[in-house]
């Protein structure tokens, strides 16, 4: 394999690009959308109800309550979901590592401390590129990440491009998409 067929990043994690990597992927998922939307349209609509009725408004359309399911949905939610991330890298020692991706024609590797997963691009169901990260789908609500900021030049973040969708379009009906940007290759 030539060395541009294959590329190395190697990066330190940390808490934060874990729970943006965790938000991503989550919100991917279609019914947790909808849910999400219909229930901050319902707390909106109760919020201007409780408004608009004023004080005559029954307890069910008082302002405060409304406005305190918004500040839970839009607070509260995703601090339950910075602690499980922080949860589950507690109890995953290697997720502190450095660690290394190695992207080729033949799939993905990725290495931290004496643990090393070798992902052939058949086991990829669709790779993401959203503005910070890239997202290596290997179930529906399970995936690898690589963040950006590891690419420091514009021609790095290109020639990664070229390699995934390279190494992507030999695994046969795979998707791949490019989220919050454009780029050229299959859709979902």
């Amino acid at each position: 394999m030539s060395a541009k067929d294959e590329r190395t990043f190697t990066v330190q994690l940390h808490l934060w690009d874990y729970f943006r990597a965790h938000c991503s992927i989550q919100l991917r998922s279609s019914r947790l959308k909808a849910a999400f939307v219909f229930l901050l349209a319902l707390v909106l609509l109760g919020l201007g109800m409780g408004l608009y009725a004023g004080d005559d408004a029954s307890p069910l359309f008082h302002p405060w309550l409304w406005l305190g399911l918004l500040v839970f949905f839009v607070i509260v939610v995703p601090l339950i979901w910075m602690v499980i991330v922080h949860a589950m890298l507690k109890a995953n020692p290697p997720a502190h590592a450095p660690q290394t991706y190695t992207f080729g024609t033949e799939g993905i590797g990725v290495a931290a401390d004496a643990n090393q997963v070798e992902l052939p691009w058949s086991r990829v169901l669709r790779i993401v590129e959203t503005r910070k990260d890239f997202l290596f789908f290997v179930s529906k609500n399970a995936a690898l990440f690589l963040p950006k900021r590891v690419l420091s030049r514009a021609d790095e973040l290109e020639e990664l491009r070229q390699i995934l969708r390279k190494g992507f379009a030999k695994s046969g009906p795979n998707s791949l998409a490019r989220e919050e940007a454009d780029v050229s290759g299959r859709k979902p």
